[in-house]
C-alpha cells in the first residue's frame, strides 16, 4: 500500500471475465480503496487452448493470510488497517472500504485513553497511517494513538488515515464508548511510564 508501489497483477482472461493468477493482496486493497481499474499483465491463450474454467468468487470473499514472516516494521505496520478491517466486517457483518485522507489534529477522538510515553517517543518518523472511522466530523482512532500524539509532539497540523468507510450507514459503538469515557480530542490522552 505504499504511495509508489504499484507492481502491476497478473491475470488470464476467460470469456468476459478476468482471473487474478498473482496480486490477489494488490488486487484486494484496490477493490477497498473502491478503485475503478489495476494495471494488469493479461495472459492469452491460443485460440485452440483454454485455460481451464475456475469458479468466480469476489475478491472480498477471500481469506486475507500471511504467506511469510514479515520482517521489515513498516509492512508489518500496513497489516494493521486489513486487520481492523476484516474485524469490523465481522463485527457489523457488511463490507467496509478504505479511503486515504490527511486528517486535521484538531478533528480526531481517541478511543483509548492512556498511551506509553515510550511508545510515542519510539516513533521516529509518520510513515504509516492511523486508521479511523468516520463520524459526523470527527475521526474517531482505531489505531495509531501513539501516532496522533507523536504528530502533536512535532507540531504537525495534520496526519495521514486511512478512514474505515462502511457500505451502509450505521452506529458505532466505538463512538458511544468515547462518549461515555469523555474522551473528545488528543488533549484527553494521558501519557504514562
Amino acid at each position: 500500500m505504499a504511495e509508489s508501489y504499484n507492481v502491476p497483477i497478473i491475470t488470464v482472461k476467460h470469456g468476459e471475465d478476468y482471473f487474478v493468477l498473482d496480486g490477489h493482496h494488490r488486487s484486494f486493497i484496490f477493490r477497498k480503496l473502491l478503485k475503478k481499474t489495476a494495471r494488469a499483465y493479461v495472459l492469452k491463450f491460443p485460440k485452440e487452448k483454454s485455460y481451464r474454467h475456475v469458479p468466480k468468487r469476489p475478491l472480498e470473499e477471500l481469506p486475507i493470510k500471511d504467506v511469510s514472516v514479515i520482517d521489515d516494521l513498516i509492512i508489518k505496520a500496513w497489516q494493521r488497517p486489513l486487520s481492523i478491517l476484516k474485524h469490523y466486517e465481522a463485527l457489523y457483518n457488511i463490507p467496509f472500504y478504505l479511503k486515504k485522507k490527511q486528517v486535521s489534529l484538531e478533528d480526531l477522538v481517541p478511543t483509548q485513553s492512556q498511551v506509553e510515553k515510550a511508545q510515542i517517543n519510539a516513533i521516529k518518523e509518520l510513515l504509516v497511517p492511523i486508521v479511523c472511522i468516520q463520524y459526523q466530523d470527527k475521526y474517531y482512532i482505531l489505531d495509531g494513538h501513539a501516532k496522533a500524539l507523536r504528530a502533536k509532539q512535532l507540531r504537525l497540523e495534520s496526519i495521514k488515515t486511512i478512514i474505515l468507510t462502511p457500505a451502509v450507514q450505521i452506529d458505532f459503538g466505538i463512538v458511544k464508548t468515547a462518549e461515555e469515557t469523555n474522551l473528545k480530542s488528543l488533549e484527553d490522552i494521558e501519557t504514562v511510564g
